[in-house]
């Protein structure tokens, strides 16, 4: 008997499946198209039959609605793969895909169609996996057993810090207190990990504002008179950060990633900059590859923001264990000391 999936673009269709799929289970490897109806019918008939260890999710038109549907099935979790069948879409709504997908904790390939067989022999084989046919666009970052040794050094090292440096903790508590009324720590909500929000910890630099911890009000300028004087040493050698230490305990930071933005700066930025959401492919970070290069202080203009983007798109495609190591080393040895640090 015919297994079926409902086409998610045309609701009313069923698309024949040739065979029958294995029962889902976490060793199949979940798929969704993106792409023409006929097209995807093609690769389901000549691919997916023969590739039991593949699951197909559904057929997905390069419609916003539709796209938005897909990445929020990204988002939950719900696929590892969005493969794109290109043969008769539009380069318009193609790149709009494109974009909103590649901020997604998804993998996304493309199907080579009728190239396959003319190059089928020069393919790199970790391209090559079920079902053929297809090549590696965008890899989802940090998974595999590399992703749980930076996960197990960031609870290791946060832990080991957070005992070592409890002295320090309190001693910059005291003097935050004796300068200044108000709480010890600020609390800021950004966002993180798959556009999550959370509540950053710091060391409250500034003079106390609820209103500027509840809604986020404008960065910090140079000669800000909002900062005081412990906090300007705090934030000139960035020990205003190290409550982020709980963070990164907690799960919802690593030591090394791209910084966290307050939510307003990701809502303004988000339409302006390309692959501005692509930052949320991975946990922020208490330092990163933008910081280490200068990128610090007020992000107050897109080309600011467009140079940090850099650095953490960078940091997203090439990272390894040994980067981090090398980001951690640069950061340690007063590469965060920077001008711009105010």
């Amino acid at each position: 008997m015919k297994a079926l999936v409902r086409d998610t673009a045309f609701p009313d269709r069923d698309v024949p499946l040739l065979g029958t799929f294995r029962r889902a289970s976490r060793s199949l490897r979940r798929i969704a198209l993106l792409g023409d109806l006929a097209e995807c019918q093609r690769i389901i008939a000549a691919s997916f039959a023969s590739s039991p260890s593949c699951q197909l999710v559904g057929v997905f038109a390069p419609t916003e609605e539709l796209v938005e549907t897909l990445a929020q099935q990204a988002h939950e979790r719900a696929l590892e793969e969005v493969l794109i069948v290109p043969r008769g879409l539009a380069d318009q709504p193609l790149a709009m895909a494109l974009e909103r997908l590649a901020a997604c904790p998804v993998d996304i390939s493309v199907d080579l169609g009728v190239l396959r067989d003319t190059v089928s022999d020069l393919i790199t084989p970790q391209l090559s996996r079920d079902p053929p046919g297809r090549v590696m666009l965008i890899r989802q970052p940090m998974r595999g057993p590399a992703a749980w040794l930076k996960r197990l050094m960031d609870v290791l090292v946060s832990a080991v810090l957070l005992v070592l440096l409890a002295p320090l903790f309190c001693l910059i508590a005291l003097l935050i207190r004796l300068e200044s009324r108000g709480p010890v720590i600020f609390r800021q909500t950004r966002t993180g990990l798959d556009r999550h929000e959370f509540q950053v910890w710091k060391f409250r630099s500034m003079h106390a504002d609820p209103g500027r911890e509840r809604h986020g009000a404008c960065q910090a300028t140079r000669n800000d008179p909002r900062v005081t004087r412990v906090g300007r040493f705090l934030r000139r050698t960035s020990l205003d950060e190290l409550p982020q230490l709980v963070n990164v305990l907690r799960g919802e930071m690593s030591l090394v990633g791209p910084r966290p933005h307050p939510v307003p700066l990701d809502r303004r930025f988000t339409p302006q900059l390309r692959l501005y959401a692509a930052r949320h492919r991975v946990l922020p970070g208490i330092t990163g590859l933008a910081q280490i290069n200068g990128c610090r202080g007020e992000t107050n203009s897109p080309d600011k923001m467009a140079a940090r983007l850099r650095y953490d798109l960078e940091y997203i495609r090439a990272w390894s264990l040994w980067l981090d190591l090398k980001i951690i080393l640069a950061t340690l040895c007063g590469r965060f000391l920077h001008a711009n640090a105010y």
